[in-house]
């Protein structure tokens, strides 16, 4: 009964929050929104498996932290190439599902003055593994459709690496993906303050159900957000972990309407902030009391 009244007491405290949806005007420490039109690109960020290896690409956006705390959840917005998510097995039939991914997330610190003049990943803080149903040493996720593009014209399809490499008019359902960071993941506590802010990057990568050569069933990509801050987006692949100079800045591609200017990526980073030295008195008292009241 006292690991329980601790547990209690603490949960208060920090008011820890359960993996959910995210919707516009929710807490937030970071949000930048996704571009629901048909002018909001889907950057492939799918983890390839081809005859020569397993190709990696990583895609990263950069965030301002002003208040430390731990990061606690992390949403973002994507599509389905063709709007076609990988097919699972029910009962003898095939059936489109979104969850049938795996993901990985990772925090970078922050090289303001990369190789090339744009900012850039530096080096890797956290990481972890996320799938829809936590198996393993994974977090959990859970996925909701968001949104479909309106209009005739669909959202088109890009990836940086491989030619031709954009579709336009190429899917319409819109995915959140909500991934809970606070599950005994190492959480990560990230560090700034208005005097004194820092800048961080947001990593993922999605490994979709595979066939049994080990090909992708299905193609992800990461929405386009309305909002920019800082330099642009930045793609990688490699088999480890890329080196600053394997990083190159994403701009819209040839043929979008957006041709040649900055990508930013649409996510969301919730956190809980650390309290004082004297909130964490006053708990301690709080505990003591209920645990004497108990008694």
């Amino acid at each position: 009964m006292k690991r329980i009244i601790i547990s209690a007491c603490i949960m208060a405290l920090f008011g820890l929050p359960a993996m959910a949806d995210w919707d516009k005007g929710d807490d937030a420490k970071w949000v930048q929104l996704p571009d629901e039109t048909y002018r909001g690109l889907d950057v492939d960020v799918t983890n390839y498996s081809v005859a020569g290896g397993p190709m990696r690409p990583i895609l990263a956006d950069d965030f301002e932290c002003r208040e430390t705390g731990y990061i606690t959840n992390i949403h973002i917005w994507g599509s389905w190439f063709n709007d076609e998510p990988p097919e699972v097995d029910n009962l003898g039939v095939l059936v489109p599902d979104p969850a049938a991914v795996s993901f990985s997330l990772q925090i970078w610190s922050d090289n303001p003055n990369g190789p090339f003049g744009f900012s850039v990943p530096a080096q890797k803080l956290w990481q972890a593994s996320f799938t829809s149903d936590g198996a393993g040493a994974a977090g959990r996720f859970t996925v909701r459709e968001y949104s479909q593009v309106p209009g005739t014209i669909k959202a088109g399809y890009y990836n940086p690496l491989y030619h031709p490499n954009y579709s336009a008019d190429n899917d319409r359902k819109i995915y959140q993906y909500n991934f809970n960071c606070w599950s005994g993941l190492g959480e990560f506590m990230q560090q700034g303050s208005n005097g004194n802010p820092v800048t961080y990057w947001l990593t993922v990568r999605a490994t979709p159900a595979a066939n049994p050569d080990g090909a992708p069933l299905g193609m992800f990509g990461w929405k386009t957000s309305t909002q920019h801050w800082n330099d642009n987006a930045v793609w990688a692949v490699s088999i480890d972990d890329p080196a600053q100079s394997n990083w190159w800045d994403l701009t819209y591609p040839p043929g979008h309407d957006y041709e040649g200017n900055p990508i930013d990526l649409a996510f969301v980073i919730q956190s809980e902030m650390i309290p004082e030295p004297s909130s964490m008195a006053l708990i301690g008292l709080g505990i003591l009391a209920l645990l004497r009241r108990k008694k």
